[in-house]
Formats: C-alpha cells, structure tokens, sequence
C-alpha cells in the first residue's frame, strides 16, 4: 500500500504554508479539515480538506512564551467545540485556543492557572 501526502512537503522541511517542520501530531475535525501540531516552526497549521497549503491558527509563528506565542508545539487535542488543547512542550504548559473566536481574533489561555478565568469566555 502507497500513502499519500496530505500535508506538507515530503523530504523539504520549512516554515512555508505547504511545509511541515518535525509534525508531531495531527487532528482531523467533524469537516475532514487537517491541524497539525508542527513541532519545529511552534505553531498549528490548518489544512482545509483537499488543500494542499495550510494557515497558521496561532497568531505567530515566532516562537516564545507570552499567551499568543508556542514554543515546540508537541500535541493537540480537539475537544467537542472544535477549539485545541495544545502541548507547548518547551513552554510547560498547555495552551487552549479558542478556535471558534479565530475569525475576530486569537485568544489562549494558560490552563493550569487560569481555568476560572477561561470558563467565563
């Protein structure tokens, strides 16, 4: 059996929109649309199903540690309001991105010290 590229560049790593660098985890939402934890360039991508280029769901792709940025994006869990739990590995931490709240603007909160805080969006 062949499998087929549906994300990224195979063999060419970069920080493009149609490149991966070191995916570490995937999640596939209800409308067959692609986010991928991509490790290296500390940001989640979203693939449009059938798109071959994604759009980064975090508002940047510089690494660091204030509430918009990731550092080393490790994995990504989709909960049933389609927003993302992601592992910011090197951040210590879990960061909460309200996906549904993407079209306005981003918003992420820490979680383990800010739950209260969360709920009342």
């Amino acid at each position: 059996m062949t499998g087929i590229t549906v994300a990224g560049n195979a063999n060419n790593l970069g920080n493009a929109n149609n490149q991966l660098a070191k995916s570490s985890d995937v999640v596939l939402n209800y409308m067959n649309n692609l986010y991928v934890a991509d490790y290296l360039n500390c940001r989640v991508q979203k693939y449009l199903h059938g798109a071959s280029s994604g759009t980064t769901v975090t508002e940047t792709r510089i690494a660091g540690s204030s509430p918009s940025q990731l550092q080393h994006t490790y994995r990504a869990i989709m909960d049933t309001n389609e927003d993302l739990y992601v592992a910011d590995s090197s951040n210590h931490q879990i960061q909460f991105l309200l996906l549904t709240e993407i079209i306005i603007g981003f918003s992420s909160f820490m979680l383990a010290s800010r739950v209260a805080q969360s709920q009342q969006v």
